[in-house]
């Protein structure tokens, strides 16, 4: 592991993106979005939307949650 500790650290940050844009989107998005019902659908949205797959069964229709969509396709682009 300390030999690709880069690796390692990439795949942290690329999970931490994940995990606090999903929350972020439950905040705002829970009981106000069908396609949000629990923390779990937010967490499949987040994974789906960073890795570009964009199945579409679960997006945001705030504008609070597009915003947290904005932020998280951004600094889902690496940049190394």
């Amino acid at each position: 592991i300390a030999r690709h500790r880069g690796l390692v650290a990439l795949f942290v940050t690329w999970l931490s993106v994940a995990i606090v844009c999903s929350l972020a989107l439950f905040a705002v998005e829970g009981g106000v979005s069908p396609n949000v019902n629990n923390i779990f659908d937010a967490l499949w949205w987040g994974v789906v939307t960073l890795t570009s797959v964009g199945y579409g069964d679960v997006f945001p229709i705030t504008p609070e949650g597009r915003l947290v969509g904005v932020v998280l396709m951004v600094l889902g682009v690496p940049r190394f």
